[in-house]
């Protein structure tokens, strides 16, 4: 049996801090990412080849056509923005028209291709404020989603 193909999205991020002691000040980043533990559990499955896209590298290097996301056989979404899909540089700096990555997904799953959203808090919370919902009809309304996807 061939492994399962993953391309998981996202789950990276960079904090930038500033310190001030006294007088004196300074700042501090850092990168880091929180996928080792989904990583292992493909690992020990042994069936799953995972290929991670950090959330900074998804604006260049998502797949732009169908053709090049059914290469996968599963997507995942992992506390990453729509803006990270949406704004490539052709499209942010050189104001270039380009493919909608959400409208390319949402082609990928109705053709067959696997899909998992794992939003993070800061993004419950951005669609609360979008969409007048509480988080937790949201929580709800998002498993309600996953097991529809899974009875089908």
């Amino acid at each position: 049996m061939e492994n399962i193909k993953v391309l998981l999205v996202g789950e990276s991020w960079m904090s930038q801090s500033t310190h001030h002691k006294g007088f004196d000040y300074f700042s501090s980043s850092t990168y880091e990412t929180g996928h080792a533990y989904l990583l292992e559990a493909f690992k020990e499955d042994g069936g799953i080849e995972c290929i991670h896209l950090s959330g900074h590298e998804a604006s260049e290097k998502f797949p732009e056509t169908l053709e090049e996301l059914q290469q996968y056989d599963v997507v995942i979404l992992s506390d990453i923005g729509s803006n990270s899909l949406l704004l490539s540089r052709k499209v942010f700096l050189e104001g270039q028209r380009a493919p909608n990555r959400l409208s390319l997904i949402k082609e990928y799953v109705n053709s067959g291709g696997g899909f998992v959203w794992l939003v993070g808090t800061y993004h419950l919370q951005e669609l609360n404020q979008k969409q007048s919902i509480s988080v937790l009809q949201l929580k709800k309304y998002c498993l309600f989603q996953f097991i529809l996807l899974m009875i089908e």
